[in-house]
Order: structure tokens, then C-alpha cells, then sequence
């Protein structure tokens, strides 16, 4: 990063830190300052300078991100080397709009595809590269380039996953859907489990529980209650459910991983909540005698509770 950052800034970053990644701050000064585009004047401190970085391969991915000069990194000398060796060493370096002319001055996008602000084409085209205009983002073997960061923003951070070799698109596996009991009392509890598989993670499992009518009709004019699932151990999910008044259930299960890959289950368990089916009304104790020892006798009136 550099002097005059760009607002997009602030958005992309919690998109790779939500997929679980370390994020580190290389700067051209210990404080950068951002764009006029910005509505605040919010200044960003670097974790490290550029000039103090001994191994770039440590890192899976350089990442030079919107800036509305890069006037700094552009004529940088160490920034320009270290660009250079990271696409010798096979580091995925991804550049976002106008950060592609960094690109076109550390001579690494000779012979390549790339997008990019659509100002600066003859410098990539002065570099070698074809400049393919304002498009989705472009994969060349381990560079990525990116232009209108704001609406290719998701695009553009699944191209880098992409490049980096961990996306994936397939959603998450659900099974073992169960309740610990189907039908519970009023006030009372049961649990639901699930395992749920995901090859890079999941980020979140929701329970949707909608009431429905005696045909297993859902009532639309209720607002399903909303539960969290928690991992447990390993695959393993659940979550209680509490604090139902009586009636029919119907319990979907909503299931998302970090690459926003979504599944959804639907009627994935059903649940009753009734009040026993014997209550207690009243107890009759008769105590009698025999003319030989004591007998007593206990009757207890039990009274069905009608369906």
C-alpha cells in the first residue's frame, strides 16, 4: 500500500480476513493517508515497511491494492525488486485498477493478459502486455489483475483465492440431521446435530424453524425463530431449541462456508411440542382395616387428557 489509498481498501480486506487469512500491511511509511475519495480522512499504519521485508516467500500473496496514484511504490526500487522476485518464486502478486502500471514498471506482465484502469493502457501495452479492456479479472499463471475494484470486488478476491490454489465452489456436505427428541413439552428443550463438511471451512449454520399446521403446511404469517449452529467437535454441529409453545414444526437448515457457497436444507427435521398425553388431575387415598394387621391401600385417579 501506499500514500493516497483507495476506499475500496477498507471493504476488500475483511473479505480475505472472513476466509480465515493473515493480512499484513506493507507500506511505502509507517502511516499512510488515503484518497479524497474518501468520506473520512482515516489514516492506515503499516505492520511493516516494504523496504524490511527479507522473504517474500513467507507470504502466499502480494496484493497492491487501489490507489489512486501509487506514486511512491511506482518509482520504489526495493518495492519493484521484491514484485520481481515473488513472480520468480512463484508468489501469486495480484494488482487492483490502477495499481496494474506497478506491474508495467517492475517489467513482469510481458507477454501477459491483463485489465487494469483503462488510463493507463499504453504503459501495459509499453510493458508487453495485451490490455483486454474493462473486464472480470484476469488469471496469468500466478499474476492477477483487476480493474473497477468496487463492482469486480468479490470477483476479484476469488481470483486471488483462485491463483493462491485454495477456491473452491462446491457447497457444504449435510447429513446426520437429527433431534435428540421429536416431540418435547412446552418450556422444555431438545437438541439438533448436524455434520456438516466443507473443505475450507465453514461460516455459519442456521436453523429456521417455522411453524406449520396440522397438514404440514408452513404458516407464512409467522416469522420463523432463527437458531445458530456451533461446532462441537470436528464436523459436528448442534444447537438447542427452547421456549416453544405448542403446535407443529418444520426445522430447515441454512449452511454457508467461507467462499459464500451455500446449501440449504429444506424440512430438514420436524418437531412436536404438545403437553403429555396423561396429566395428573387428582390422587384418592383410602386408608382401611382388617380385623388381622393393617392394610392400606393408595388409589390414584389418573384422568386421559382428550386429544
Amino acid at each position: 500500500m501506499d500514500h493516497d489509498y483507495g476506499a475500496n481498501y477498507h471493504f476488500i480486506r475483511p473479505i480475505f480476513e472472513g476466509w480465515g487469512w493473515t493480512v499484513t500491511i506493507a507500506g511505502t511509511a509507517d502511516t499512510l493517508t488515503p484518497c479524497t475519495y474518501q468520506s473520512s480522512v482515516t489514516t492506515v499504519d503499516s505492520d511493516i515497511l516494504i523496504s524490511d521485508i527479507d522473504d517474500i516467500t513467507e507470504y502466499d500473496c502480494i496484493s497492491i491494492m487501489p490507489g489512486n496514484s501509487h506514486v511512491f511504490l511506482l518509482n520504489d526500487a526495493t518495492t519493484l525488486d521484491l514484485i520481481r522476485t515473488a513472480v520468480e518464486e512463484d508468489v501469486v502478486v495480484a494488482a487492483w485498477c490502477r495499481a496494474v502500471r506497478v506491474l508495467a514498471n517492475a517489467d513482469v506482465i510481458d507477454g501477459l493478459n491483463v485489465t487494469g484502469n483503462a488510463d493507463y493502457t499504453a504503459e501495459y501495452e509499453a510493458a508487453g502486455a495485451t490490455y483486454l479492456g474493462v473486464v472480470p479479472p484476469v488469471i496469468q499463471g500466478n499474476i492477477v489483475t483487476g480493474v473497477r475494484s468496487r463492482f469486480y470486488r468479490q470477483a476479484m478476491c476469488e481470483a486471488i483465492a483462485t491463483a493462491v490454489g485454495v477456491f473452491e465452489e462446491d457447497a457444504p456436505e449435510v447429513s446426520d440431521v437429527a433431534l435428540a427428541s421429536s416431540t418435547v413439552e412446552p418450556g422444555s428443550w431438545t437438541t439438533l446435530s448436524a455434520t456438516i463438511t466443507d473443505a475450507t471451512g465453514i461460516e455459519s449454520a442456521t436453523a429456521k424453524i417455522y411453524t406449520t399446521n396440522a397438514n404440514g403446511q408452513r404458516d407464512l404469517s409467522v416469522s420463523p425463530i432463527e437458531i445458530d449452529l456451533t461446532v462441537q467437535q470436528g464436523d459436528a454441529y448442534a444447537a438447542n431449541i427452547t421456549i416453544l409453545s405448542e403446535g407443529q414444526y418444520a426445522i430447515d437448515l441454512f449452511v454457508r462456508d467461507t467462499f459464500q457457497n451455500s446449501v440449504t436444507i429444506t424440512n430438514a427435521a420436524n418437531l412436536t411440542v404438545a403437553l403429555s398425553l396423561f396429566t395428573m388431575d387428582s390422587v384418592v387415598i383410602i386408608l382401611g382395616g382388617a380385623a388381622i394387621g393393617a392394610v392400606l391401600l393408595i388409589v390414584v385417579v389418573i384422568k386421559m387428557r382428550k386429544p
